[in-house]
């Protein structure tokens, strides 16, 4: 009965985000994709990718607190006066980067990697 209501619950939820899924052999994989724009910062999130996104967030709580100390970061070094010798801008293009990778590894699973 706790199987029947999980699955009944995912496929609402799937339904509700407007998502494929595939149930071979009791697994159920999320067709939808989201742009690596999206991942990357190049555009803001539509909202059923927004919705999957969340999902993958709620999945993994401590990596989206180190993405959210990372962006802080950033904001400090924008605000920052100096420009330390140009070190500066290494670092905060360093923690551009970092949050790229944390977010193409949370989101692994809703997006074309294509490395």
């Amino acid at each position: 009965m706790k199987n029947l209501k999980l699955a009944l619950l995912t496929m609402f939820v799937a339904l509700a985000a407007n998502t494929t899924l595939l149930a071979d052999d009791g697994k159920i994989e999320i067709r939808e994709k989201i742009s690596i724009e999206v991942i990357t910062g190049a555009r803001p999130a539509a909202p059923r990718e927004a919705a999957l996104m969340r999902a993958e967030e709620r999945s993994h709580p401590r990596i989206v607190a180190v993405m959210h100390n990372i962006e802080s970061a950033i904001k400090i070094l924008d605000t920052t006066p100096d420009d330390f010798g140009g070190h500066k801008a290494e670092a905060r293009q360093n923690l551009v980067n970092s949050l790229i990778s944390l977010k193409k590894a949370l989101y692994h699973r809703l997006y074309e990697d294509t490395h």
